[in-house]
């Protein structure tokens, strides 16, 4: 009876923990995602982030350029030719409020239709500080962000 119980308590336990540590991604079945070469993140106005969160907004775009996207600013992205702004993708990133939602979200729409085509969200990971919780979260749908855009 005891060897059960045991058994039932590190199922539950490792139940638990995955449940700490989800990562869901929608991408279009339509969406030819190898074909995007830019991304232009549009949530940047540095005086609406409060200056807690504003570390979070750096390992977002690290986690988006990491994808193998290549950064242009809004400004950049006027400059780009018709060809250039076929590949290119509008990210929207959600960082939670401190004390507030526990899912980190970033959702690419394709700059010429304004159509979404992928959002990737991630629950708050497994660590001792909120801090700790959120970079992994970060961390977690960075690495979705980046096996769906190369290919993985």
């Amino acid at each position: 009876m005891k060897k059960i119980l045991n058994t039932l308590l590190i199922a539950v336990a490792v139940l638990a923990l995955a449940a700490c540590s989800t990562v869901k991604s929608t991408v279009s079945k339509t969406a030819d995602l190898g074909r995007y070469k830019y991304v232009a993140i549009v949530n940047t106005d540095q005086r609406t982030i409060p200056p807690e969160q504003m570390e979070y907004n750096i390992l977002i775009f690290d986690a988006i350029e990491s994808s193998g996207l290549q950064l242009v600013s809004d400004l950049a992205s006027a400059q780009l030719s018709n060809e250039e702004l076929k590949k290119l993708l509008v990210a929207h990133y959600g960082v939670p409020n401190l004390n507030g939602k526990d899912v980190i979200t970033v959702t690419f729409t394709d700059y010429m239709s304004g159509r979404p085509i992928a959002t990737f969200h991630g629950k708050k990971a497994l660590g001792i500080t909120q801090k700790q919780k959120i970079e992994g979260a970060i961390k977690n749908v960075g690495t979705q962000i980046g096996n769906a855009f190369r290919g993985k």
